[in-house]
């Protein structure tokens, strides 16, 4: 028997419809380029932070003076984020492997970085960790202040949540001899990411499933249109929805 489970966690809220048949999952392969399905678990991941208007992160931007391959600019991510967790042991942060640039290259490997509880990170000092790590190889490092998770987001959805081309894992594959990129985004210190409560309620399936989908649609055009599939918004308030969905299940 089918049944809906409402999941409301910071600025995520989740409707997740049990007892359907699924396809796919299984263990995972390599890992080629950033998927739509890493895509959302990445942004998942991050909205169900307790991100409020007044909390403040540090957005950073690592690049390379060079063209290293997935698997160098791996290692290089790994130094680092030793120092990192070294010199800010409460601090936390998100970190996303990107490969493309706007340039003539069409494989330009560079990291971005999402900070929390890190006030201040001196560029000076970064720009010599990112040099070292990388023996020499590193280029330059931009640092900008993020309030509250409207901007997080947008950071997030312009530079750290962008698709990766085919094109371009193809002339990867030609330049570094590498078709695997490996992961595309992860967690540094993830025991200090300022988690928020999650609630989840669970009712029986009715028609009222569809007509908060359909409230869902209206907001949100991207609502799995499926008959038989669930949906998540990213909002300022999605306690609200979970009010929504018990107003529906009781009319």
């Amino acid at each position: 028997m089918y049944r809906v489970e409402i999941q409301s966690q910071g600025n995520r809220f989740q409707v997740v419809l049990k007892g359907v048949r699924r396809l796919g999952g299984g263990i995972r392969g390599r890992i080629r380029g950033f998927s739509a399905a890493s895509r959302k678990r990445f942004l998942d991941s991050l909205t169900s932070l307790e991100l409020g208007r007044d909390v403040r992160g540090l957005f950073v931007t690592l690049t390379y003076k060079e063209v290293p391959s997935p698997s160098v600019c791996k290692q290089h991510l790994d130094r680092l984020g030793k120092m990192l967790v070294k010199e800010f042991p409460k601090g936390s942060a998100y970190w996303r492997f990107g490969l493309e640039s706007e340039g003539e290259r069409a494989y330009n490997p560079h990291f971005h970085y999402l900070f929390f509880n890190v006030k201040f990170l001196p560029v000076l000092w970064l720009e010599g960790v990112w040099s070292e790590v990388t023996d020499g190889m590193g280029g330059f490092v931009f640092v900008q202040e993020v309030r509250g998770w409207r901007q997080a987001l947008a950071y997030v959805s312009k530079y750290m949540g962008k698709p990766v081309q085919e094109r371009s894992l193809d002339y990867i594959a030609y330049l570094t001899g590498e078709r695997w990129t490996g992961r595309m985004w992860g967690v540094l210190n993830r025991a200090n990411l300022p988690v928020a409560e999650a609630f989840v309620l669970t009712y029986p399936f009715g028609a009222w499933f569809y007509r908060v989908k359909r409230c869902g649609r209206r907001v949100w055009k991207g609502v799995n249109r499926k008959r038989m599939a669930g949906f998540t918004l990213y909002r300022d308030d999605p306690v609200q929805w979970v009010k929504l969905c018990a107003v529906m299940v009781s009319t």
